[in-house]
């Protein structure tokens, strides 16, 4: 590598670092230089020359293990991870991307360290999640953060610091750069470290799936396709056993998922088929779940019969189950109605014609139409009163 720098004598111990490990402080030192944007720095090619070789040494082979400790807590203490993210945003995109291979380096030698020195700079995360926000940085940010995504004890750190719900919002996000690395980002933030998510989910369910939730009832299809496939991912692994009960025992999820299954793609249709078997439970999971199931099961029959002719056999099959499950399903005690009663009222939305109140005019023409032509998004099903 060969690349002309206005100090020769500080790319030199950069170049031959590996052979002096007694200089890797002041290579430490070098680098926060090139990096100090409010002094005459070294040139766009000189900084990445600078970064790819500092880099190197933290993964090249032939660097030892000692010296890459080394150069680690130089690093570190030099607060070079803070200094890459502040100066993120006044790099050139190919700087940047140096900056970002390098923090990702850092992160995958010293875990321990490193979660020391991120509790010691709470700044950064927020640096960081400002970055996912900004369409000219957010590419480099998100990645920066799925480094952090590793590692079991950077991701509470960063539950603590409000990451799914802000990444939730920026999911959501107009500009469809955001938007999309964002998404990418939650999912792998929810995915990788799946016994401290559900942990984490378990203790602040009611926060979680109602900011989650908004994805579902997004206007926008792939946001929707996504979000859903994802929970449905989420509830169907071991690890969130214990997020189960809670989630399946909410009516009110129960109705978004029932009206996802009434959504004209089919992939929404059979997304949300995959987390409204959850509910299928016997006996049902609670009183609340169990009368909205048995008062709309008949129309639930008409439906997944529609939904399994129109599938594969793996689904067909599913959908069959589910059928027989809803039409075994015995009626709620009227203890059980009673006691629950003036919950529901607190709970449920305010009650609006069911489909067999429609127009016999408007009842004969959607008849007509096979169940997967037609969309009615966010229609309630009827509840128990």
């Amino acid at each position: 590598m060969t690349c002309e720098v206005a100090s020769r004598g500080m790319f030199a111990r950069l170049f031959h670092a590996e052979t002096r490990p007694s200089g890797l402080p002041t290579i430490c030192q070098d680098l926060v230089q090139c990096l100090d944007m409010s002094a005459r720095s070294p040139s766009p090619e000189q900084l990445r020359c600078c970064l790819r070789t500092v880099a190197a040494l933290l993964d090249g082979p032939t660097s030892t293990a000692s010296n890459k400790n080394a150069l680690l807590s130089g690093l570190l203490d030099a607060d070079m991870p803070l200094k890459m993210i502040r100066v993120l945003p006044q790099l050139e995109f190919e700087a940047a991307k140096d900056c970002m291979r390098l923090f990702n380096e850092i992160l995958r030698l010293g875990t321990l360290p490193v979660v020391d020195y991120m509790r010691s700079h709470k700044q950064i995360l927020q640096m960081l999640f400002d970055g996912c926000g900004d369409a000219e940085v957010t590419l480099h940010s998100n990645n920066m953060l799925r480094s952090c995504t590793k590692h079991a004890r950077l991701v509470e750190l960063l539950f603590e610091a409000g990451f799914p719900t802000g990444l939730i919002k920026l999911a959501q996000h107009e500009n469809f750069d955001i938007s999309s690395d964002a998404f990418c980002s939650l999912r792998q933030l929810l995915t990788t470290c799946k016994t401290v998510v559900a942990a984490y989910i378990a203790d602040n369910h009611e926060t979680f799936f109602a900011a989650y939730h908004k994805l579902l009832l997004s206007e926008d299809y792939f946001t929707k396709r996504q979000a859903l496939g994802l929970l449905a991912e989420m509830l169907q692994h071991p690890c969130f056993e214990e997020v189960i009960p809670s989630y399946v025992g909410n009516d009110k999820f129960l109705q978004i998922q029932m009206n996802l299954l009434r959504d004209s793609s089919k992939a929404i249709q059979c997304g949300a088929f995959r987390v409204f078997s959850l509910f299928l439970e016997d006996p049902p999971p609670s009183s609340r779940v169990h009368q909205i199931l048995h008062k709309n099961k008949d129309r639930l029959v008409r439906l997944l019969g529609s939904m399994g002719k129109q599938s594969d056999e793996d689904f067909a099959e599913a959908c069959i189950a589910a059928v027989d499950v809803l039409q075994a399903l015995s009626p709620p005690s009227r203890t059980t109605s009673t006691r629950s009663s003036p919950k529901s009222k607190e709970i449920l939305p305010p009650k609006v014609p069911a489909f067999e109140s429609l127009p016999a005019s408007s009842q004969t023409s959607r008849e007509q139409v096979p169940l997967n032509d037609y969309a009615f998004p966010f229609i309630q099903w009827q509840g128990a009163f």
